[in-house]
């Protein structure tokens, strides 16, 4: 694992990195919690696949999370 937690404490729960390939770490970065629009990027906002997030725990109930049901890691399971 190369770090534990990348939002270095912004997040609720940790998000680690893993590299399988070499040990090599990232060039270095600054983690956003909001998006931040950049000169040349397209952001998609407002678009009707897009969830809101009404949690009011940290989204740690999977059952009434919506940025959890749409994730990738949900509906693989």
């Amino acid at each position: 694992m190369i770090t534990s937690d990348i939002s270095d404490g912004q997040e609720n729960v940790p998000i680690s990195a893993v590299n399988e390939v070499d040990d090599e770490e990232p060039s270095s970065f600054t983690y956003r919690v909001e998006r931040t629009p950049v000169e040349g990027v397209n952001m998609v906002i407002n678009e009707p696949t897009m969830a809101c997030c009404s949690c009011t725990d940290g989204c740690r109930n999977r059952i009434q999370c919506a940025c959890k049901f749409f994730s990738l890691e949900e509906k693989m399971f």
